[in-house]
């Protein structure tokens, strides 16, 4: 039997707990706790030393810190994050970096992390606008129409470019429509990438279990007031990803 150890987070748990979720790599012992004084160690068995990141994996990774989440605050450890055996666990996690991991723990009691991503579904209905909304476009646009598509090469290419600034622009409006309102309630918020042409919000937020219908109800009228020129796809709550992660080197 592998003595390795894959970790998961870390919570607060003086009771030994186990967790129904399976484990990475499918290992036969299930998801349990290791335990130093009021901390715990969220485990499983570990045959393996790195393992791949791939769908299974990290599916797997994400279901225990949501199953755990539903009754503890967690800090969740990063993907493939593996022990050679328990006592390690105990004496470079839990044991040395107590004070620290209580103080990042009493940090996030009560906040779970909420994630958001609009994107316009309809493309063509967004560029009659910008064209509608920006003379200088509409215009050159025109004037290019009556031209024969060979003479009209680089004035094509500045075109596209003003359309592409016009785009961004318009994308900057529309996300401080989103954002304004849901960083009133949030308690911080984290922008990630915008990906492609349609999205214009790509955020996280973290946010107070107390007020987290207040923000749920504030997404809704969002969705409502954008109606069907825009998808909302709303997640969570879930483990503050991206407000903190735990680094542990064995």
């Amino acid at each position: 039997m592998s003595t390795g150890r894959y970790v998961y987070c870390v919570i607060n748990s003086i009771e030994p707990l186990t967790f129904m979720s399976g484990p990475v790599g499918n290992e036969p012992e299930g998801v349990f706790t290791v335990h130093y004084k009021e901390l715990a160690a969220v485990v499983s068995q570990s045959s393996e030393e790195k393992y791949n990141v791939c769908r299974e994996n990290t599916i797997a990774h994400q279901k225990v810190l949501e199953e755990v989440l539903v009754s503890h605050p967690l800090l969740p450890v990063r993907f493939g994050t593996v022990a050679q055996n328990e006592e390690i666990v105990k004496k470079f996690l839990l044991q040395e970096r107590y004070a620290e991991l209580r103080s990042m723990l009493h940090n996030v009691t009560g906040k779970v992390q909420m994630g958001l991503k609009v994107l316009w579904t309809d493309m063509k209905t967004v560029y009659q606008e910008i064209v509608e909304e920006n003379p200088q476009i509409k215009n050159l646009k025109k004037k290019l129409e009556s031209k024969p598509a060979e003479t009209i090469h680089y004035e094509m290419i500045d075109l596209g470019q003003m359309v592409n600034q016009a785009l961004l622009r318009k994308k900057e409006k529309q996300k401080e429509m989103v954002l304004k309102p849901l960083q009133k309630i949030a308690l911080e918020t984290k922008e990630s990438f915008l990906y492609g042409d349609q999205m214009f919000v790509n955020a996280d937020f973290l946010i107070s279990r107390s007020s987290l219908d207040d923000f749920n109800a504030k997404v809704n009228e969002l969705g409502e007031f954008f109606n069907e020129q825009a998808l909302f796809k709303y997640i969570g709550p879930l483990p503050p990803y991206n407000f903190v992660t735990l680094y542990v080197n064995f």
